[in-house]
């Protein structure tokens, strides 16, 4: 199964956790490091829509080149994990093409799914670039698209957590409750690379803490 992952030197600080959380066995990973068009690597910076486009582009680019049907998975480096991704891909895509982290109230996010290669998979990545300059990024372009009907997709359970699913934005609270059983965290919701790591930190202690009652 591959794995494909999108960063930009700024964000090199994530892959030691990303990868050391990472069950590897059966996973070949594809990790492309692309040029810094944002300096600062912070969300709708300057220069943060060209490094979306490129994902985009990297994401087409293997489906392209990935056989029919093929399962893969998608993440951004700002994600530890607790359990093997691999394991619930099958499952998540028993009844549709695309499975996508909830990011909140029901809003896919572009960071961590799982997809089966069809071509209405590359359709829909293929109409999100087309039609990126109508909307603010390309997590807006593509849950526009879903909306449509035209896609058959899900979004994965809370135990693909992300704080911005259950409380909005992260302003540094040290306690907050969580699923009882993790399989990934994504550290979004949060603005600031060293804010991202100080928040997968949290959620970290606070997963052991909950396993060792």
């Amino acid at each position: 199964m591959k794995l494909l992952t999108y960063l930009t030197p700024s964000h090199k600080v994530f892959l030691p956790q990303f990868l050391d959380t990472l069950d590897i066995s059966n996973l070949q990973i594809v990790m492309n490091v692309a040029d810094q068009h944002c300096e600062t690597g912070e969300f709708c910076q300057a220069g943060w829509e060209d490094t979306m486009k490129d994902r985009l582009r990297f994401i087409l680019d293997y489906l392209y080149k990935g056989d029919n049907d093929e399962i893969m998975m998608f993440c951004d480096v700002d994600i530890q994990f607790f359990d093997s991704p691999q394991k619930y891909a099958e499952k998540a895509l028993a009844e549709c093409d695309i499975a996508f982290q909830n990011d909140y109230y029901g809003h896919a996010c572009a960071g961590f799914f799982y997809m089966r290669n069809t071509e209405d998979v590359r359709d829909l990545f293929e109409e999100a670039l087309d039609t990126y300059d109508q909307h603010a990024h390309d997590q807006e372009a593509i849950n526009h698209l879903l909306k449509t009907g035209k896609y058959r997709y899900a979004l994965l359970p809370p135990e693909f957590f992300t704080f911005g699913s259950f409380y909005n934005h992260w302003h540094g609270e040290k306690q907050f409750p969580i699923p009882d059983k993790i399989v990934m965290h994504h550290a979004n919701w949060v603005q600031g690379i060293d804010k991202k790591i100080e928040l997968l930190e949290v959620v970290r202690d606070l997963y052991n803490a909950k396993q060792c009652k």
